[in-house]
């Protein structure tokens, strides 16, 4: 009997583990760019990680894209763009594809503050000629 204790106890810790693993993953990552809070928080240009995820990687945007261009292209496919007809292709490739629409470790807003961090420490801009 004290074994099957053991083991149901041991299960139980191991899956309590891993649900605080998936939480803390959940709440301080993105689910699309997979970029930590802190670089949202951190940046000066930006309004923060909640921002990040409700508004410019809203994972329910996200959901709309897949749904809307799945049924245009079912329902009409002569209508769509170019572009839509381009990730309606990568989407019915599958799941190993779709790193070519979703932009993984990627955000154009930490992108801008970046290119203000190098011009505020001094450092040359790429697009000055090379002496």
């Amino acid at each position: 009997v004290s074994i099957i204790t053991g083991i149901i106890i041991d299960t139980f810790a191991e899956m309590r583990e891993t649900r605080d693993q998936v939480l803390e993953e959940v709440t301080t990552k993105c689910v699309i760019c997979r970029k930590g809070h802190h670089a949202f928080d951190q940046s000066r240009n930006h309004k923060g990680f909640i921002h990040h995820i409700t508004v410019e990687h809203s994972i329910w945007a996200y959901v709309y894209l897949k749904y809307h261009i799945l049924a245009k292209a079912n329902y009409s496919p002569e209508t769509l763009s170019n572009v839509e007809l381009f990730v309606a292709k990568v989407l019915l490739e599958g799941d190993s594809k779709l790193w070519r629409i979703i932009p993984l470790h990627e955000t154009m807003h930490l992108k801008d503050d970046s290119k203000n961090k190098s011009n505020d420490d001094g450092s040359s801009s790429s697009d000055e000629e090379e002496e």
